[in-house]
C-alpha cells in the first residue's frame, strides 16, 4: 500500500488542550493514565521500552499539509528528510501542561500479505524486496485486524511482534511496517525544536511519555552545568543522560509537554490513511486523533466499538475546544422501551447532536473508558483526495 501524495489547504487552527475538571478539589495533575494501541492482546507494546541497537492545563495545536517543504524550519528524522514526505505538522504549546499527538508520521516501509501467524510472529510473503530488517510500528492494514497498531522486530519475512496477534490477525491480513518516530526524530538529538532548557530538569521543558505501568517516564534536554561540568544532554527525572534516538514514540498515543514557556515548532512526515485501532488501558486514555484533517465524530464512527450506555456510564469522547475545556460526548443506545429515543450522540447536557458537524481536529483527544474492561475501539479514517 502506497500512501499517496496530496496538496490540501487549510487554515491554521488553534485549540486549548484537555483540562481536566477538578471534581475533588485541589491542585489539577494529569491522570497517570497508560496507553496502548491495538486488541486486548496487543495492550503492552512495550511502548517506552527502549529500542534495540539497530494551574490549569493547556495547549494548542496547528496543523497544515502542504507540498512545499522547507527542511530548515522542520523536525524530522535525524537520517534525512524524505523527498516522499507529504505532511508537516505544527506544534504549539503555552506554559504549562500540554496535550498533544503525532500527526506527521513516520515513513511507510510498504505493504506485504500475511502467511501465517503463529503467537508472536507473523511471516509474510514476499517482503524481502519491501521490509528492512529492524524495529517497526506494525499496522494491519487490511484485512482480519484492520487497524491493530504495535511495535515489531523483522528479519527478512518474519515479524515479531511485541503482542500476540494471533486472535485478530490472519492470511486475509495485510502488514504495513511504519519508521519508529523517537525522542530523537520528533525534537532532535541536540534540540533543534529549541525547548526550553537550564541545567535543572525541573527548570526546563519537560516532555512525559506514559509508561504503560500507570505512570510517565519523563525527559528533559538540558544545558550543560558549569558547576557539575556535566555537558548539554537528554536527560531523565534524576539528570542521567539517556540516547533520545532510543526513546520511542508510538503516535496512537498522547504526548505530554510540561512547558516552561511558549514555543511551537514543525515536524515532517507522512499522512497515515487507514483506520486506527485505540486500546483503552484505563479510566482516562490520553490518545493522538492521527488524522490531521477530515475527521468527524460521526465519521469516526466510534459508535461501532464504544460502549454505548447512558452519559456517564458508556464511553465518552472529549475534544479539547477553544475556551480551555471539553466537548464531551457519548454514544446512547436505542430504547426499545421508548419509540422515541433512537441510537445516536449526544453531549454532556444529553442533548442529540448532529455528529457528522463535529470535526475532530485537535491533535490529542481523551476517551473516558465507561468500564473496567481493557478492550479497544476503533476510528475510521476520513476520505482524503486521490491525488
Amino acid at each position: 500500500m502506497k500512501i499517496q501524495s496530496f496538496l490540501l489547504v487549510m487554515p491554521c487552527t488553534f485549540f486549548n488542550a484537555p483540562v481536566l475538571a477538578n471534581h475533588g478539589g485541589g491542585d489539577q495533575h494529569p491522570p497517570l493514565s497508560p496507553l496502548r494501541s491495538g486488541p486486548r492482546a496487543a495492550s503492552k507494546p512495550s511502548r517506552q521500552r527502549q529500542i534495540p541497537s539497530s494551574s490549569q492545563l493547556s495547549a494548542y495545536l496547528k496543523i497544515a499539509i502542504c507540498m512545499a517543504i522547507m527542511p530548515s524550519q522542520l523536525s524530522a528524522q535525524d537520517d534525512g528528510d524524505s523527498p516522499e514526505a507529504a505532511s508537516v505538522q505544527t506544534l504549539s504549546y503555552r506554559k504549562g501542561f500540554n496535550y498533544l499527538g503525532l500527526q506527521a508520521l513516520g515513513r511507510p516501509q510498504g505493504a506485504a500479505d500475511v502467511a501465517s501467524v503463529t503467537g508472536v510472529e507473523i511471516r509474510v510473503e514476499n517482503a524481502d524486496d519491501l521490509f528492512r530488517d529492524g524495529t517497526f510500528i506494525l499496522e494491519i492494514s487490511a484485512g482480519a485486524g484492520d487497524g491493530i497498531v504495535t511495535t515489531a522486530s523483522v528479519e527478512g519475512n518474519m515479524i515479531v511482534t511485541d503482542d500476540d496477534l494471533s486472535s485478530g490477525v490472519d492470511h486475509t491480513s495485510q502488514v504495513t511496517l511504519r519508521e519508529i518516530q523517537t525522542l530523537a526524530a520528533v525534537f532532535g538529538s541536540n534540540n533543534r525544536v529549541n525547548l526550553a532548557s537550564t541545567g535543572s530538569f525541573g527548570t526546563s521543558d519537560q516532555i512525559w511519555l506514559p509508561d504503560g505501568e500507570g505512570s510517565f517516564d519523563k525527559y528533559a534536554y538540558l544545558s550543560a552545568n558549569p558547576f557539575s561540568q556535566e555537558p548539554e544532554r537528554w536527560a531523565d527525572t534524576e539528570g542521567n543522560a539517556i540516547d533520545p534516538a532510543k526513546v520511542p514514540l508510538i503516535y496512537t498515543d498522547g504526548i505530554i509537554i510540561n512547558a516552561v514557556s511558549a514555543n511551537e515548532f514543525q515536524l515532517l512526515g507522512f499522512t497515515k490513511t487507514g483506520r486506527t485501532s485505540f486500546a483503552l488501558t484505563t479510566t482516562f486514555n490520553y490518545l493522538s486523533s492521527v488524522y490531521p484533517v477530515g475527521l468527524t465524530l460521526g465519521g469516526s464512527k466510534f459508535e461501532n466499538t464504544f460502549l454505548t450506555v447512558n452519559f456517564g456510564v458508556g464511553d465518552q469522547l472529549w475534544i479539547p475546544n477553544e475556551v480551555g475545556g471539553f466537548d464531551e460526548y457519548a454514544q446512547i443506545p436505542r430504547n426499545p422501551f421508548d419509540p422515541g429515543r433512537l441510537a445516536g450522540w449526544i453531549d454532556e447536557n444529553g442533548e442529540r447532536v448532529d455528529a457528522d458537524t463535529i470535526p475532530i481536529v485537535s491533535s490529542g483527544m481523551i476517551i473516558v473508558r465507561g468500564d473496567g474492561v481493557a478492550r479497544s475501539v476503533i476510528c475510521e479514517a476520513p476520505v482524503f483526495p486521490s491525488d
